[in-house]
């Protein structure tokens, strides 16, 4: 499985959020190579 987290600032504290808009959840890709070519399908819809 992989995960996109994003990452912010607010107030001194870090915040991570998981985002599975591209990926889904749970998804079933195993690599980082197949994650990165759903994320670049996605954001380029």
């Amino acid at each position: 499985m992989t995960v996109l987290i994003r990452f912010a600032e607010a107030n001194d504290k870090l915040t991570l959020t998981q985002d599975d808009h591209c990926l889904g959840n749970p998804n079933k890709y195993k690599g980082i190579p197949a994650a990165r070519k759903a994320l670049s399908r996605c954001e380029s819809q």
